[in-house]
């Protein structure tokens, strides 16, 4: 005697209607067949009027980890029907989804999954839909929006391996470059060291402070003395001939200019010691930095070398739970 699952499955395989392939966002082509086999209306839907039960349902079967696809009464139920209602369904589609959430929230397991009989282990996710275009398009839709998800986490990660690579690298060129430049500075510091008197960088503040003074003062001295030397040059021409009034503006010159050289030399000498005392304060502070990067450098190099093996291997688990329909394959079923 012949059972009714055998006559299904003969029924299934001889009057299966292939409806193409449709190309999507992830790359993949989905093949839809719809079954000869209808469903009945599920009991959630039995007092709704006619015009808002669904005429179909999509059947998806995952290969593989269904971690990024929206399962039935997950927490990602209503994200997936977010983005679906934003996504070119019909007018009467989005009506059923903002009425029943397309029944993915049900408690109901039979309303939810339906069970081939030719390989009953295998549950399909339901997705009801009112037209054959709509059935088509959420099936799309379900494959989209766990492959955004699951592309966003991978992306995520690659990121991850990327900086800490690139920062491993740049550790590993900028270390040796910083020990290079700490040495010759190092240098030039206990050089600069042995030709100033203070030892810390408060001394060396305070003595830029006083020599900005200093400076200040023989500037001022030095317009004082060179407008006197003016004055003076200015008398010498009309009393050249002059026995009294000539030697003593002759004198006077004579001071002022030894004046000028004193205060210039003043000046001079203030600018360099500043000048030395900026270097000592730049080159403590260049080495401290230097230090402060190196040993910086020095503490993240083994933490990104420690870290890159656990990252790829995050990555490799990521790309076994790629999302992935079985065969490619829709299963769509008319809704009785």
């Amino acid at each position: 005697m012949i059972s009714l699952a055998r006559i299904h499955l003969v029924l299934f395989s001889i009057c299966t209607v292939a409806l193409g392939t449709e190309p999507n966002d992830t790359g993949v082509q989905l093949t839809f067949q719809i079954s000869p086999i209808p469903l009945a209306a599920p009991h959630p839907l039995q007092a709704k009027p006619q015009d808002r039960k669904p005429s179909y349902a999509a059947g998806i079967t995952a290969q593989g980890p269904t971690d990024f696809f929206p399962g039935p009464r997950s927490n990602r139920v209503d994200d997936f029907l977010s983005f679906a209602h934003q996504q070119g369904l019909s007018l009467p589609q989005k009506e059923f989804l903002e009425d029943t959430n397309g029944l993915l929230d049900s408690t109901e397991r039979s309303v939810t999954f339906y069970y081939p009989m030719d390989d009953p282990n295998r549950p399909q996710v339901l997705l009801y839909a009112m037209s054959l275009a709509d059935a088509k398009r959420m099936a799309e839709l379900y494959l989209q929006f766990a492959w955004k998800d699951y592309k966003g986490s991978r992306d995520r990660i690659e990121w991850a391996i990327r900086d800490v690579s690139e920062q491993a690298a740049k550790a590993e060129k900028r270390i040796p470059e910083l020990e290079k430049s700490l040495e010759a500075m190092q240098k030039s510091f206990e050089q600069a060291k042995s030709v100033v008197p203070y030892r810390s960088e408060q001394e060396a503040l305070e003595a830029i402070g006083e020599l900005g003074r200093m400076l200040n003062t023989a500037q001022v001295e030095i317009s004082g003395i060179r407008a006197k030397i003016e004055a003076i040059q200015g008398y010498q021409q009309p009393h050249q001939g002059d026995t009294i009034l000539s030697p003593k503006l002759e004198i006077m010159f004579i001071e002022e200019a030894v004046a000028m050289r004193g205060a210039e030399a003043r000046r001079q000498t203030a600018t360099e010691l500043r000048m030395q005392a900026s270097q000592f304060i730049d080159l403590k502070q260049a080495i401290k930095y230097a230090t402060e990067q190196k040993d910086d450098l020095t503490r993240k190099l083994p933490v990104c070398r420690e870290i890159l093996p656990s990252r790829r291997e995050d990555l490799a688990a990521m790309r076994d739970k790629e999302p992935k329909i079985r065969d490619n394959k829709v299963v769509i079923y008319p809704v009785r």
